[in-house]
Order: structure tokens, then C-alpha cells, then sequence
């Protein structure tokens, strides 16, 4: 369904999806959504999941994804106490095994969605990689 939305964009629950195949720092891909007037997604449930996930696989089928795409979710503020950009309360979790684990020395503070391991989660560092925005549906007076 893209009723409201802008060519290539996809809707799902009263928001605008796109994923953005250029590749960006976490901080760079929020800012791009910011200016926007959206964030990276945020993921409250299993079908938001399924929606997002089912958007990925589509595009890496094409040939145009990469094979991790940042979410909103982050612990940059305290570590271990993970937020959603949007200021959304944390209701679903769907972590890779084992994770999050600031694996890396350097602090990985940011989440990434992995499209071949049927979209978990893995915390990592905030180095470049794809995005997925979604942005509030517009008011149908400013169409």
C-alpha cells in the first residue's frame, strides 16, 4: 500500500517507509531522516518487523541492498540501555544469538538489521552502511 506516501516510498500503520541504498554512518543516515522529518525505524512489533524485513529482502533480490541496514535503536546515551531515536519505548526485541555484546574495543552502540539472518539484530560500531526511514504519513491538506 503507498496510498499517501511518494513514489517509492511504502506505508505501513499511519508511516512512510523507504530504504536508502546509499551507505552512511549511523549518525549520518539519522541525521538524513531528521532532515526529512522522520528517524530511522523503529521496530515495535512482529508484523513492523515482517514489513520492514519483507522491504529488505525485495531490495537485496534486486541487487540494490546491503546486507545490514541501520535501525533506530542505539545505546550512545548509557550503555546497555538500548532507545529508539523516535523516543519510542523498546516493546519488541528480535537480537541475533548472543547479542547485543559491544563485541568491538571501540563501543558498538548502534543496530543493525542483518536481511540474511532473517532480520535480527546485532549491535555494532557506526561505521557506513544502508537505512531504512520511516517518515509520519503527510496531512492529506499538504498533498
Amino acid at each position: 500500500d503507498t496510498e499517501g506516501c511518494e513514489h517509492t516510498w511504502r506505508k505501513f500503520h499511519g508511516h512512510c517507509y523507504r530504504y536508502f541504498t546509499r551507505r552512511h554512518t549511523w549518525e549520518d543516515a539519522e541525521k538524513d531522516c531528521r532532515e526529512h522529518s522522520g528517524h530511522l525505524a523503529s521496530i515495535h512489533s512482529l508484523a513492523e518487523q515482517n514489513f520492514i524485513r519483507g522491504g529488505l529482502f525485495i531490495t537485496s533480490y534486486s541487487g540494490l541492498s546491503h546486507d545490514n541496514t541501520w535501525i533506530g535503536l542505539n545505546d550512545r546515551t548509557v550503555e546497555d540501555d538500548f532507545q529508539w531515536t523516535d523516543k519510542m519505548d523498546l516493546q519488541y526485541e528480535n537480537w541475533r544469538e548472543n547479542q547485543p555484546d559491544n563485541f568491538f574495543a571501540g563501543g558498538e552502540d548502534c543496530v543493525v538489521m542483518i536481511s540474511h539472518e532473517s532480520g535480527k539484530w546485532n549491535d555494532f560500531s557506526a561505521t557506513y552502511f544502508s537505512y531504512q526511514a520511516p517518515f509520519p504519513l503527510p496531512n492529506l491538506l499538504f498533498l
